[in-house]
Formats: C-alpha cells, sequence, structure tokens
C-alpha cells in the first residue's frame, strides 16, 4: 500500500481556517480517485463486478458525483439516499436498493426509476442462518469422522480445534442462540 500523505501543508491548512468556519471537512479528490482506481482495477479480474458505495457512509454529492465518474454506482436504503444519488447522476441499475423495514412508497419510487431492488426480510435471513447452520454442522461432523480414519496429523489437528471451539461456543453461546432462533415466542 502507497504511503499516506496530507493533501496541504500546514500553513495551507491554517489559510483555510481563515476563510471557512470550524470544523469542515477537507476531501482530497485525487486520492479518493485513485483509491476508486485501484480497487476497481483489483476487481478487473471479474468482467461484470461494479462497486455499489454505501451513500450512508458519506452523503456528500460532490463525492457521489467523483464516485460516479470513476464508474461506481450507489448502495442506497432510504428516500434521501436515492434522491441524493439521483442528482450525482447515478440512475437505473447503477442504484442498488438494499432496505427493511421500508414503506412500500420508497420502495415504488426506486422501481419507477429502474434501480436494483435487493430485499431480504427478517424471515428469510433467519431461514438462511438455519440453512448455514446446518451444513457447519454437516462439515463438521464430516471432518469429525473423517479424522478417525486419517492417518494425516493436519487433519486430526483442525479436527482438534474445531472440537475446542464447539465446546466454548456451546458452552457460552449455542444454547441461548438456538433457544432465540428455533423458539417463536423469543424476540
Amino acid at each position: 500500500m502507497s504511503e499516506k500523505t496530507f493533501p496541504l501543508n500546514h500553513e495551507q491548512l491554517e489559510r483555510l481556517t481563515e476563510t471557512h468556519e470550524t470544523p469542515f471537512y477537507l476531501y482530497d479528490e485525487k486520492a479518493i480517485r485513485e483509491n476508486m482506481r485501484r480497487f476497481t482495477k483489483a476487481f478487473s479480474i471479474f468482467p461484470s463486478f461494479k462497486e455499489y458505495f454505501a451513500v450512508k457512509a458519506c452523503p456528500n454529492p460532490y463525492i457521489l458525483k467523483i464516485l460516479k465518474s470513476e464508474g461506481c454506482g450507489a448502495d442506497c436504503s432510504s428516500l434521501p439516499e436515492l434522491i441524493l444519488a439521483e442528482n450525482a447522476g447515478m440512475l437505473g441499475e447503477e442504484v442498488m436498493f438494499t432496505s427493511n423495514e421500508t414503506p412500500a412508497k420508497e420502495y415504488v419510487y426506486a422501481n419507477l426509476k429502474g434501480n436494483i431492488i435487493k430485499k431480504m426480510d427478517d424471515k428469510k435471513q433467519v431461514r438462511i442462518i438455519r440453512i448455514f447452520i446446518v451444513v457447519f454442522i454437516a462439515i463438521s461432523a464430516f471432518i469429525a469422522i473423517y479424522q478417525t480414519q486419517s492417518q494425516n496429523e493436519s487433519v486430526k489437528f483442525i479436527a482438534q480445534l474445531m472440537g475446542i471451539s464447539w465446546g466454548a461456543l456451546a458452552g457460552a453461546f449455542l444454547a441461548p442462540f438456538l433457544y432465540g432462533l428455533y423458539w417463536k415466542k423469543t424476540t
């Protein structure tokens, strides 16, 4: 990674404080562009890759315009974020709308604008968590069975580590976690 440098010297920064009320934000456009280009290059092995910047992380319209010019899309989770992205020139499938517990009118707005809509409700999240738990247990069981038949010491070591981690997990978190996951009256 390259060395981080501040774009202004101390005197230039002092002059800024004389003309601008403090505190204020100071962005380095050159660094933002360079970082976005490096990031995009790192994922260029995936031809259909597109970065969607989380607008809530920095809802500054000027920054959004810079990111748009570097090929970035917008990840929005509210109507104000959709409007900010639209004002920055991010339209249609350049905008991904990912939100939970959102008023229907915001989904209608996103749909009318042709945005990508990704919705994952709580029931779907719980279902996915349950599937991952079953898969993880199946993999753990396979490794435990395989390690007893294997002469490979690294496999036995992995199985021992998994046993220790499962013991610690079960002792501290597993019972309350499963109780909350499978008993519908638990909040």
